[in-house]
Order: structure tokens, then C-alpha cells, then sequence
């Protein structure tokens, strides 16, 4: 193999991985967005026991339309 194709490989594969690269971001993104979205909802869960429970009050004022 010539040095030219090899030098042509070697970008033919740097081109490849900058292609990959930004569904590489958008991955971690969304994984670490759905990981956010379920520690809020068990967050919003233990509130509603809380309150339901009567060991806390409804400082928030949302439990009649957030956990009903």
C-alpha cells in the first residue's frame, strides 16, 4: 500500500469519527437527561407520601394538582 492511501485512510477514518461525533454528544446528552427527569419524579413521588402521610404540610401548595 502506498503511502498515499494510507494517508487517504487515515482520513477517510478522522472523517468517519468527526461524523460520529456529534450522535456521541447528543447520547450522552439525552442519557443524562433521563436520569434528571426520574430523580424528579421520585423526588415529586416522596412528597406526595410525605404529605399524604400528614408528616409534612403542603408547603409547596401543589399536592391537589401534582399528586391526585
Amino acid at each position: 500500500m502506498s503511502k498515499v492511501q494510507k494517508h487517504n485512510r487515515k482520513v477517510l477514518w478522522s472523517d468517519r469519527a468527526f461524523l460520529l461525533l456529534p450522535f456521541l454528544v447528543m447520547g450522552i446528552v439525552l442519557w443524562s437527561g433521563g436520569e434528571g427527569q426520574k430523580e424528579l419524579q421520585a423526588e415529586q413521588a416522596h412528597y406526595c407520601d410525605m404529605v399524604e402521610s400528614g408528616a409534612w404540610p403542603d408547603y409547596k401548595d401543589t399536592y391537589d394538582e401534582s399528586c391526585k
